[in-house]
């Protein structure tokens, strides 16, 4: 590729990239269903996209296999994501699953799975084995939800927050590694996982017991607080 191409792509990657760093915590912030979270979140996925597929390029033109990896798992939990906003009946045994959802799921194990035993090869280097051990474990547990088996009603929401905010995670380590030379490189590249990982495990757990009381999407995105344990009687009542 020519430098002033790569040099191009690479402007690209880094206005992408810090748009959604900016979009992103907007987006997640704002209140659900109203317009400055769809707006924001448009322009969260939009920028997304273009740090993904920029990436890409950058990874097959100086031969990264992580980057490559790192940018077709971002790319994987924004388009799950989204999709999972198009998905709402995939409860009924795997209607709404298309067959690019199947390529999605299958690109990132691939992917995942490749850079798990490049770097079990090559020494053990600890951020391809996180990365790709992680891939492929999302990419599998994807592939479980779209053939509708365990889904319910409602856990579409569930699957578009953590897609979007994983997603998030992988922009922030990227920001990380390349802003923070100060720290070691797996440091830099796991620390944002091993952070933000638990808060969205946490938030998950949450809205799914929400969505277990009986609780609508509708409610939830609507009355954020409906997300809470209901509380205890008093004494005596």
């Amino acid at each position: 590729m020519p430098s002033t191409v790569l040099d191009t792509v690479l402007v690209l990657h880094g206005a992408g990239g810090a748009t959604a760093l900016v979009a992103g915590p907007v987006a997640m912030l704002a209140r659900k269903g109203r317009r400055l979270h769809r707006l924001s979140g448009r322009c969260y996925g939009g920028a997304m996209a273009v740090a993904a597929v920029s990436a890409l390029c950058l990874a097959l033109a100086t031969g990264n296999v992580l980057l490559l990896t790192i940018a077709v798992f971002s790319a994987f939990l924004v388009f799950s994501g989204w999709r999972a906003l198009q998905q709402r009946r995939l409860h009924e045994r795997g209607h709404g699953a298309r067959w690019f959802d199947w390529l999605a799921a299958a690109l990132t194990l691939a992917f995942s799975a490749g850079l798990f035993i490049v770097g079990w090869i090559s020494g053990r280097d600890v951020t391809e084995l996180f990365f790709g051990a992680g891939g492929s474990v999302l990419a599998l547990r994807g592939m479980l939800q779209l053939t509708g088996r365990g889904v319910r009603p409602g856990d579409w929401l569930v699957r578009h927050m953590v897609g979007m905010s994983a997603a998030y995670i992988a922009t922030v380590s990227a920001f990380a590694v390349v802003t923070l030379t100060m720290l070691p490189r797996p440091v830099a590249f796991i620390g944002p996982t091993l952070i933000g990982t638990p808060l969205i495990a946490w938030l998950a757990a949450r809205l799914t017991a929400a969505l277990g009381r009986g609780r609508t999407p509708g409610e939830i995105l609507c009355q954020p607080a409906m997300w809470r344990r209901p509380a205890a009687a008093a004494p005596g009542l």
